[in-house]
């Protein structure tokens, strides 16, 4: 599926995957095969608003509000990321 602004976003929750913070990173392992993952600072700010479901595009709202950085370049990094862990079957993305 392809990635649009109004995709909604939740992580994986299916209790295979621990997750630590280490100096503002986030380190995760997915028990069941083994991957081992890790976000820098931005993209873990990313992964703990994907705690609860959202939108990309709400997504990108509340990053633009924490940071200053332009709209097109925060859209293209967070859809990148969201297409990286979901790649790894660490988010689930779906349309409404």
């Amino acid at each position: 599926m392809a990635l649009l602004l109004d995709s909604v976003v939740s992580r994986i929750a299916d209790g295979t995957l621990i997750e630590e913070t280490v100096d503002d990173e986030v380190v995760m392992l997915r028990i069941q095969d083994g991957l081992c993952f890790g976000l820098n600072r931005i993209g873990s700010v990313v992964w703990r608003h994907l705690k609860h479901e959202t939108s990309i595009g709400n997504l990108c709202d509340a990053l633009l509000r924490e940071y200053e950085i332009d709209r097109m370049t925060c859209e293209h990094q967070v859809l990148a990321l969201i297409g990286e862990l979901e790649s790894e079957r660490l988010v689930i993305v779906s349309r409404l």
